[in-house]
C-alpha cells in the first residue's frame, strides 16, 4: 500500500495505494456540490473490480478502505470527495463543539532560505512509491539513491549514484538475483558485518527480503528468518536499526495492512533480530495496527519505534524494545498518516512529528503536531493546521540550515513541500518562499534529508506519484541556501 489519500464523504479516506481508487479529476467550479454543512465536493467513481463490499453492507477499495458511497450502478460505486485547502494557511474551520484552542496555529513565520533545484540525472516521470533511502551504498563516501522498482515497471531494485554536486545516475553495473520485486520500502545497512552495505525491501503484497552487497554493485539473495515471498506478512515500511543492543543491525518493519483477498491482512509490529551474519529470527509483537509509515530513535540508549496509524483513532503508534506499545495523544478521530523523529528543543531527548488527518466533530483537518519528550511523557504542539484531508503524506527531520537546529520538512497529498525550521528549543518557523509544486496532480510519496551535494548541510530529497499523476511521479532534490 502506498500513501495515496483520498477524501471521503464522512471520510475515511486515506492511503494505501495500489490498491486505492483514484479521485476523479478535479471538476469545473460549475461540477462542485455542497452537502448540508456547506462544504464543497464532487463524486468519483472506483470500478466494483476494484472494491468489495462486505457482509454488513458496506464497501471497501481494494486494500480495505473504508468508502462512504452514495451510490451505485453496474459498473462502479460513486463516492464523494471534498475539496480541501493547503497545508501551508494554517487556518481550519472549526465546529463550536471544538476544543478550538487545541488546534489554533500559533508558528510564525520566516524567510531565511531559498531553494536551489539538483538531482540532475533521477528520474522525472515513472511511478515512485513507497519510500527510498539515502546512504553511500559504493564505499565513496557520498550518498547515493536506493529504492524499490517502480510501481507497474517490473524490474530490479534501482540505484541511483551520487557525484557528490548533487548529481546521479543509474548504476548500470549493479547486478541482482533473478527473483520477483515490486514497489514499497528499500533500506540500507551492513546485514552480514563485512563492511559492505546491504538492502532490505519490503515489497507491497510480496514479502521481505535482504539483499547481501559485495561493495562491488553485486548482490545476492538471503531470506533466511524472514517474510520472504509469498508471505502472510508483507510491508512497504521498514528500517534497520540496532534493536537489541547487540551491536548488530536489525529490521523493524509494520504491517502494510488488509488486502483484497483477506480484510484482516497484514497486520502488526514485527522485529527481525541479525544474528550478524545475515540470518534473523523474527519476533512479533501482538498488534493490528498497520500503516505506510515508520521511524526509528533511541531512547535513553533504548531502542524506540513510531509507526503511522492507518485505523481510525489507532494512537498506540510507540513501540519499545520489549515490543510494547503505547499511546500518543494523537487528535481524536484521525488517522496519522507521517510521523518522524528527531531533537526538536535541543534537550538531548528524542521528539515525536505527526502529520494527520481528523475528523473531530465531523470537521475534517489535515495537521502537523509536534511531540515534545518530558521526563514522564509528551507534550503536544500545533505547528500547522488547515481545513480538509489533504493529508500529510511524509515527514523528515534534519538541519537544512546548518546551524546545529533540527528542522522539519512535510510532503502534502497535493505535492506540496512545506519547510519548518527549528531554533532549537521546540519552536519552528514555516519558510515562506516555497518550492514549486511537483507537475501533474501528483502527491508527495517519501521526503529524507540528507547532504548530497557536500555542503555539510541536508538537502531535501522527495519523490512523488499517483495513478492519477500525468508524469508518473519522480524524484526530486533541492539544495536550502541562505
Amino acid at each position: 500500500m502506498s500513501k495515496a489519500l483520498f477524501a471521503i464523504a464522512i471520510i475515511f479516506g486515506l492511503l494505501l495505494g495500489a490498491c486505492s481508487p483514484a479521485p476523479a479529476a478535479k471538476p469545473a467550479a460549475h461540477q462542485w456540490l455542497v452537502d448540508a454543512q456547506g462544504r464543497r465536493y464532487y463524486l468519483a467513481r472506483i470500478p466494483k473490480t476494484q472494491a468489495l463490499r462486505r457482509p454488513d453492507g458496506s464497501v471497501v477499495a481494494n486494500g480495505g478502505i473504508p468508502l462512504a458511497v452514495t451510490r451505485e450502478d453496474a459498473r462502479y460505486f460513486y463516492y464523494e470527495v471534498f475539496d480541501t485547502s493547503d497545508i501551508s494557511t494554517g487556518t481550519s474551520t472549526p465546529s463550536p463543539s471544538d476544543d478550538a484552542a487545541s488546534y489554533r496555529v500559533t508558528t510564525k513565520t520566516s524567510s531565511r532560505l531559498r531553494f536551489v533545484r539538483l538531482g540532475r540525472g533521477l528520474p522525472a516521470t515513472g511511478q515512485w512509491r513507497n519510500s527510498f533511502d539515502v546512504h553511500d551504498i559504493n564505499g565513496d563516501g557520498i550518498a547515493d539513491i536506493v529504492t524499490t522498482p517502480a510501481r507497474k515497471q517490473p524490474g530490479v531494485p534501482r540505484i541511483y549514484l551520487g557525484d557528490g554536486h548533487g548529481n546521479f545516475h543509474l548504476w548500470t553495473q549493479a547486478s541482482f538475483p533473478a527473483e520477483r520485486y515490486d514497489y514499497g520500502a528499500a533500506a540500507v545497512g551492513d546485514l552480514d558485518g563485512d563492511g559492505h552495505p546491504d538492502l532490505v525491501l519490503g515489497m507491497h503484497l510480496l514479502g521481505i527480503v535482504a539483499l547481501l552487497g559485495d561493495g562491488n554493485g553485486h548482490f545476492t539473495l538471503d531470506t533466511r528468518g524472514l517474510d520472504a515471498p509469498p508471505a502472510s506478512f508483507t510491508s512497504q515500511a521498514l528500517a534497520i536499526a540496532d534493536w537489541n543492543g547487540d551491536g548488530k543491525p536489525d529490521v523493524v518493519a509494520v504491517g502494510e495492512g488488509p488486502t483484497a483477498s483477506n480484510v484482516s491482512g497484514s497486520q502488526g509490529f514485527v522485529v527481525y533480530s541479525n544474528d550478524g551474519r545475515g540470518e534473523f529470527t523474527r519476533h512479533a509483537s501482538a498488534s493490528d495496527i498497520f500503516s505506510d509509515a515508520i521511524a526509528t530513535t533511541t531512547v535513553a540508549g533504548e531502542p524506540e519505534a513510531v509507526t503511522g496509524s492507518s485505523t481510525l483513532s489507532g494512537d498506540q503508534i510507540v513501540f519499545d524494545a520489549t515490543g510494547k506499545r503505547s499511546a500518543l495523544a494523537v487528535r481524536p478521530r484521525s488517522y496519522v498518516f507521517s510521523v518522524a523523529t528527531g531533537d526538536l528543543d535541543g534537550d538531548g531527548r528524542s521528539d515525536i512529528a505527526v502529520g494527520y488527518v481528523g475528523f473531530e466533530n465531523d470537521v475534517a483537518r489535515t495537521g502537523i503536531d509536534v511531540f515534545l519528550r518530558r521526563a514522564h511523557g509528551f507534550t503536544r504542539r500545533t505547528l500547522a493546521v488547515a481545513s480538509g484531508t489533504t493529508s500529510i503524506t511524509s515527514l523528515a527531520t534534519g538541519d537544512l540550515d546548518g546551524d546545529g537546529h533540527t528542522d522539519l520538512v512535510a510532503l502534502t497529498g497535493h505535492g506540496d513541500t512545506v519547510v519548518f525550521l527549528g531554533d532549537g528549543h521546540g519552536f519552528l518557523t514555516r519558510e515562506r518562499r516555497r518550492i514549486p509544486r511537483f507537475s501533474g496532480s501528483c502527491r508527495g510519496a517519501h521526503v529524507a534529508l540528507a547532504d548530497v551535494n557536500g555542503d555539510r548541510r541536508d538537502d531535501i530529497v522527495e519523490s512523488f506519484a499517483d495513478d492519477d499523476c500525468p508524469a508518473g511521479g519522480g524524484f526530486e532534490v533541492w539544495s536550502a541556501k541562505r
